[in-house]
């Protein structure tokens, strides 16, 4: 009788806690349909189609809070979308309570939501869907992936509870111009409508057409949302070749399954872990756009991942190479995707004046990212645009604090495309002006000098034999090259900037100074002679010296010794004998030049001191007209004394 008591009580006890658990569920069912349609301010239309809508999907969640389910509370979980889709749709008419009498797309969701909770009702008519293998608990399956679409949809077209309308957008550029040139800024058209224009571009079979339906459909309501269109060309891109990638990863591989969850295909792969490299891919559930792979791994383990920044026929090619996808679904011949890989399309950004402006204020470039800053930008985050370095984006990616979301505006990732920015290259000749920027004036900066003035011809130094006593030693290449430019004043230049060149003999060193264009050629020279003082400095040493030369027969030299400079030491023009831009005699080439001494130079006399004349103090007047000697006896004179009256 104790065994029979015990088994009893154990009994009771299992039934208490399964009434419990329907308890507890069904209290957290009435707290996320609450509050109730009735405090909303809805016209008796509206009021009476948004009832009839939720008492299907609170019907749905009972069906499926059935303990003989046994449902996993993994994702697509009926039970969290529902409710969660029902919240929308309150903060939706909160905020326009006329909205399902204008808005098409709502009306079509509300009866695509009637007819998919129906369909799930039917299949709780027999005891069948309680077997985890039937046909109608995959079908339940399939209908919980469609509510978490129809809820993903409903998100993106109503984010924060307002319509977006015609300014949603769609990801790749191409893909957004047909859809605004075929349908404007329509949110949803008709299947039969969409077809018609993709073929335009994209020609099809009717089975194509067929096929193509169960791919891009995913809420199953015979329309095309601009939503689902953007989700089904960033999974099968470049636009180009949209329909030929979707055919070669999806009818024509065995590696691709459709609508299964996390939990299906694990259940797949786990009849395959004594084949290494086997793997399938499916549409990921959580992330839409995007592909998740499944795979065994070489250790026999199973994992599941969402490939980053790159497309699946990349990830598959990377992914064979590496030895994890080699069998897809157990099968042993793999496809060969290499013909089919493209390079991902690169996208040409110019930079404008305003952000090279902007950029220079702030002491930095426009190429260079702004979250290393080190690195120049290479990716742009697809839609929102934002630019970084790849590096960048993977760090972010991989961090807790970032996930799917860019670092700069928290947008969702639906996609990345390479860049490549072309520097702003200032128009020569500008006059400097100022742009407005509210109430700030952003003066603009002076341009730089092109390129091609920086290559500049050579000048050497020539013997004073060749050339007139009063020539200065210099030769330049003939006819150089003249470059013509404004400067920030507005003054066209005519400049040609020399390369001086200081020939020593075999071993040749050059000094080169880059001139700026503003620079006349007196300032060219001073600085020109001012250098060559500092070299002479430099180069000559007190060995150098030869203070036993002859004394020069020159006037206001001869007491004074001269220096005479070791051979092979360089000799550059000085400002006294540097021509001038009025005055210039013609220069010639030399194809050599010979070593210098100063000996061979000629030598202009320093100019005569004048005399020093010393400094007299004035004679007081009382010794005027006075002679020295008188001066000593203590004479003065009278006349500087007043007269008496």
């Amino acid at each position: 009788m104790s065994v029979v008591s015990n088994q009893i009580q154990s009994l009771l006890s299992r039934l208490q806690t399964a009434f419990n658990g329907v308890q507890t569920n069904s209290r957290i069912l009435e707290d996320a349909f609450s509050p109730g349609v009735s405090q909303l301010t809805l016209t008796p239309r509206t009021r009476r189609a948004f009832e009839k809508v939720v008492k299907l999907m609170d019907e749905v969640c009972k069906a499926c809070q059935n303990s003989r389910l046994n449902l996993k509370n993994s994702p697509p979980f009926i039970l969290d979308i529902l409710p969660e889709t029902y919240q929308l749709l309150v903060q939706i008419f909160k905020l326009d309570p006329e909205i399902l009498r204008e808005n098409y797309y709502l009306r079509v969701f509300f009866d695509n939501v009637h007819r998919k909770c129906k369909g799930v009702l039917k299949l709780f008519r027999t005891n069948v869907i309680f077997d985890e293998l039937s046909q109608e608990r995959r079908s339940l399956t399939k209908y919980s992936l469609i509510f978490s679409h129809m809820l993903s949809e409903l998100k993106s077209e109503f984010p924060n509870g307002i319509f977006v309308g015609g300014k949603f957008r769609i990801t790749k550029k191409e893909a957004a111009e047909f859809w605004e040139n075929s349908f404007k800024s329509a949110t949803l058209v008709q299947w039969t409508v969409f077809v018609n224009e993709l073929v335009k571009v994209h020609p099809m079979t009717d089975l194509e057409q067929v096929a193509l339906k169960e791919t891009m459909d995913l809420t199953g309501n015979d329309h095309v949302s601009n939503f689902e269109f953007d989700v089904f060309t960033r999974l099968f891109y470049p636009w180009k070749s949209l329909l030929q990638n979707w055919q070669l990863l999806t009818t024509a591989h065995p590696g691709y399954v459709a609508f299964l969850t996390y939990d299906e295909v694990k259940k797949v792969l786990e009849k395959l872990t004594e084949r290494p490299g086997s793997y399938v891919f499916r549409l990921s559930c959580t992330r839409l756009g995007q592909w998740a792979i499944g795979y065994v791994a070489p250790d026999g383990k199973i994992y599941q991942t969402i490939p980053q920044n790159k497309s699946l026929i990349q990830a598959l090619i990377e992914g064979s190479k590496e030895g994890f996808y080699l069998f897809p679904n157990g099968q042993t011949k793999d496809i060969d995707l290499t013909a089919s890989l493209e390079a991902m399309p690169t996208d040409r950004i110019r930079v404008t004046s305003d952000q090279y402006e902007i950029y220079c204020e702030m002491g930095t470039t426009f190429e260079l990212c702004k979250i290393c800053d080190d690195n120049e930008k290479n990716i742009k985050i697809e839609p929102c645009g934002h630019l970084l370095c790849q590096q960048c984006l993977t760090t972010w990616q991989d961090s807790s604090e970032g996930g799917n979301t860019c670092p700069f505006c928290r947008y969702e990732i639906k996609g990345t495309s390479k860049v490549v920015i072309e520097s702003f290259a200032p128009v020569l000749g500008r006059k400097s002006s100022s742009t407005k920027r509210g109430s700030v004036q952003v003066p603009r900066k002076p341009a730089p000098p092109p390129e091609s003035c920086r290559k500049i011809p050579e000048v050497k130094l020539r013997s004073a034999s060749d050339s007139a006593a009063n020539e200065p030693c210099i030769s330049v290449e003939q006819n150089p090259p003249t470059r013509s430019y404004q400067d920030v004043s507005s003054t066209t230049c005519e400049l040609t900037a020399p390369l001086i060149t200081f020939d020593d003999g075999p071993s040749n060193s050059q000094r080169s100074s880059r001139l700026r264009p503003s620079m006349g050629m007196k300032e060219r020279m001073r600085r020109l002679s001012k250098s060559n003082e500092q070299l002479k400095e430099t180069l000559y040493s007190p060995s150098d010296l030869n203070f036993d030369s002859p004394e020069r027969k020159d006037s206001g030299s001869s007491s004074a010794p001269t220096l005479a400079l070791a051979p092979n030491l360089p000799l550059a023009p000085t400002l006294a004998s540097a021509p001038t831009l009025a005055s210039a005699p013609p220069l010639h080439p030399r194809k050599s030049s010979p070593t210098l001494d100063i000996t061979d130079l000629p030598v202009a006399p320093p100019p005569p001191r004048p005399p020093k004349t010393p400094k007299t103090e004035p004679i007081p007047q009382m010794y005027m007209n006075v002679s020295e000697a008188d001066k000593e006896k203590g004479y003065v004179n009278a006349s500087s004394f007043p007269q008496n009256q």
